[in-house]
């Protein structure tokens, strides 16, 4: 049987085309450095600082970039800080609807994330302590169409989403 099932004629069947999935990163983080709080980055992603106070997190894999502010804030401060960054978090957003979620952390950081689809950054971020610290961040894009695909960019904000995720359950003082 083996042998007569050799000679057998055999026409392949090419599979159906697909979207094309990136291959995405591990999703082990190590301790940024330089950043003034216990920030967590992914380990394949390049880091480096403008000034203090700020971070840029490349994914030079994704083209995309983090770009993470730390404000010191006092107690009377930290409202106004927060809602300035919301604004620009909807500025950014274009007015899209988006996916939001929040949550506290161990350390006591009250987090926001927002997912926005179709927009240059499309992850958005903004975790305070609610007395001393408030942390923002976006992802941006450089090459991002307007008519790129959503589900062949989703694999990659996935896995941004998934970094921002870890780093903000793991941040603190």
């Amino acid at each position: 049987m083996a042998v007569g099932s050799c000679t057998r004629e055999h026409n392949p069947v090419p599979r159906r085309t697909a979207w094309p999935r990136p291959a995405v990163i591990d999703t082990v983080m190590v301790r940024a450095e330089g950043a003034p709080l216990d920030f967590r980055v992914n380990r394949a992603a390049h880091t480096s600082s403008d000034r203090p106070g700020w971070l840029n997190v490349a994914y030079p894999m994704y083209g995309a970039v983090m770009y993470v502010t730390f404000t010191d804030v006092t107690g009377a401060d930290v409202d106004r800080a927060r809602r300035n960054r919301m604004e620009r978090l909807v500025l950014n957003s274009g007015g899209r609807p988006g996916r939001e979620s929040q949550w506290t952390n161990a350390a006591g950081f009250e987090v926001y994330t927002l997912r926005t689809e179709g927009v240059a950054t499309p992850l958005q971020f903004v975790a305070t302590d609610g007395r001393t610290a408030l942390v923002s961040g976006a992802v941006y894009f450089n090459n991002l169409r307007a008519d790129a695909p959503a589900d062949s960019l989703a694999p990659v904000l996935d896995a941004i989403e998934g970094d921002i995720n870890r780093c903000l359950n793991a941040l603190t003082k």
